[in-house]
């Protein structure tokens, strides 16, 4: 995809060069859009906002309490998991940095709702039903979710999103890939606005999945999915391999950044630009909760 780009942004790379951290690059940033003058000022300032609310949503009190309810959770979903004579992943990321601008500025120039941009942080669920999906591992993988929000929204008084966008029912998948397609549509119907059934409606490229955002009453989104192991291992190393989608996804928007010339503690790179190391999610997605200052 080419774009042809209708904002002028300010470049990122300085900030890169003179933060001494992620949380003072944000910063830094920040404020250069917010200096923004002209025809793009509108559209900087609400990249601003955005990055603004990604620093509110991982904010260590905001972690700290999340990560509270998420123990409970697990302790739910493992008398479920046991109940059901089946074993559960559970998996933390909070987007890559450089990956979040992408996507900010992807939105903004094709005029999509910037709201939409609702996976800053997230949770993955794993059933570990094997390297094949079948009629039963498909129907856990649903069971899941209902304990998912019914969890959520009972016990912890959370809010589920409206999913966006629409799942796309005219996909094509790939007649070579060996992937378990359900013919019943198995999405209770409480929650069809809800949740992206990928599942039922796989991508083209045989990705699998269930999406859902889920919302604190502070207004903090965090996005959860749930899949089983085949369609983990699909995504994760098979057609469906999210650094070539991503890569995809966002080809057009350039930030213009030497990762070379970045010094930070815990983020390395090659003499050829490969990332050695990231430990603070600059450009790799990381576990936030194991940062909580």
């Amino acid at each position: 995809m080419t774009l042809k780009q209708k904002y002028t942004f300010p470049e990122i790379a300085p900030c890169l060069e003179q933060g001494k951290n992620l949380d003072e690059i944000r910063s830094l940033y920040i404020e250069k859009l917010r200096n923004v003058e002209g025809d793009s000022r509108l559209a900087c300032m609400i990249y601003a906002n955005k990055l603004e609310e990604a620093k509110f949503t991982l904010g260590s009190k905001n972690l700290l309490k999340l990560e509270k309810d998420f123990k409970d959770f697990k302790h739910h979903l493992t008398k479920w998991a046991t109940k059901n004579d089946v074993s559960l992943v559970l998996k933390r990321r909070q987007k890559d940095f450089l990956g979040l601008n992408e996507k900010i500025r992807l939105y903004l120039e094709l005029d999509r709702p910037i709201e939409r941009i609702q996976d800053i942080l997230g949770f993955r669920l794993i059933l570990c039903t094997g390297p094949k999906d079948d009629a039963n591992s498909i129907r856990l993988c649903y069971e899941t979710l209902n304990e998912t929000i019914n969890f959520f929204v009972e016990s912890k008084h959370y809010i589920i999103n409206e999913a966006e966008p629409k799942v796309d029912t005219d996909n094509k998948v790939d007649s070579s890939l060996d992937i378990f397609i359900p013919k019943e549509d198995l999405l209770s119907e409480d929650f069809k606005q809800n949740v992206k059934d990928y599942i039922k409606y796989p991508k083209q490229n045989g990705y699998q999945s269930l999406h859902v955002i889920i919302k604190w009453p502070t207004g903090m989104t965090f996005e959860v999915q749930i899949r089983t192991e085949a369609m983990d291992l699909l995504a994760e190393h098979g057609s469906s391999n999210h650094s070539n989608y991503k890569g995809n996804k966002y080809l057009g928007v350039n930030l213009n950044v030497d990762l070379k010339k970045v010094n930070l503690r815990g983020f390395q790179v090659s003499e050829n630009g490969t990332i050695i190391e990231d430990y603070i999610g600059l450009r790799r997605s990381i576990d936030p909760f194991n940062i909580i200052p």
